[in-house]
């Protein structure tokens, strides 16, 4: 998809759609630095180790 595609796919989509995506944005942005480790505890949990 190019910018000019998403640009015009943005500027035409409904509200509640567009605060959807930025609403995921911010969490993706707010969580992602504590995903590494969230996955290893999950990991580590289902192999029965104990971190």
């Amino acid at each position: 998809m190019s910018l000019s595609a998403l640009d015009l796919y943005l500027s035409t989509a409904p509200l509640a759609e567009l605060l959807t995506y930025v609403s995921l944005a911010i969490l993706a942005v707010g969580l992602g630095p504590f995903v590494p480790g969230l996955v290893a505890d999950h990991v580590a949990a289902a192999r029965g180790e104990v971190r």
